[in-house]
């Protein structure tokens, strides 16, 4: 596919209820410095030359805070809103489906990884169009071990090697056909 014919779309998702940050609130919200999260984030996808538009996914009710936040990040691009579901994946299908009709590719984003980098954000997408999917994902540098639960608590019962394991982050960028299909036949 020639590079002028790609339309990437940006999927923002901001709907969770930060249950296991246990803060008060949506932690897309929370400052880092004087600004939420959340613009943070808005302003890396912003500045990415590869992203034509952004989607950005709120939870019902926090609309005022989500139009705040992308004017807090300056956001010059298209940029639209959807309202998040029950789920992260209801919640990523609805923005799948508010989305420019032109879209052929999408990155699906958690609005709370707000340390994301334009440069990071393209090296996915590149990666993107040549495979059809591809994610971000870090090394891991810690020992990694499989436990067993007992009566007791828990013990070791094998280590893994790291070299054979990855931690998955976003961007999650696909084909948008691909993911909205998969989404489709996954809501059936």
């Amino acid at each position: 596919m020639e590079t002028t014919q790609r339309f990437t779309s940006a999927v923002i998702v901001a709907a969770g209820n930060s249950l296991r940050m246990k803060c008060k609130g949506n932690k897309n919200y929370l400052c880092i410095g004087e600004y939420p999260s959340l613009s943070l984030t808005l302003h890396a996808f912003d500045s990415c030359e590869l992203i034509d538009e952004i989607v950005l996914v709120h939870k019902k009710g926090e609309d005022a805070m989500a139009h705040t936040a992308a004017k807090d990040a300056s956001v010059k691009k298209k940029i639209s809103y959807a309202v998040g579901g029950e789920t992260r994946s209801a919640s990523v299908f609805n923005g799948l489906k508010a989305v420019s009709p032109n879209c052929t590719h999408v990155a699906i984003h958690d609005g709370a990884r707000s340390l994301i980098t334009p440069e990071d954000i393209t090296d996915v997408l590149l990666c993107c169009y040549e495979c059809g999917a591809a994610t971000a994902a870090a090394r891991v540098t810690d020992t990694l071990c499989k436990i067993k639960h007992s009566g007791n608590g828990a013990f070791i019962s094998q280590y893994i090697n790291r070299d054979d394991a990855a931690l998955i982050q976003t961007p999650q960028c696909f084909e948008y056909a691909l993911i909205k299909k998969a989404h489709e036949k996954a809501e059936l």
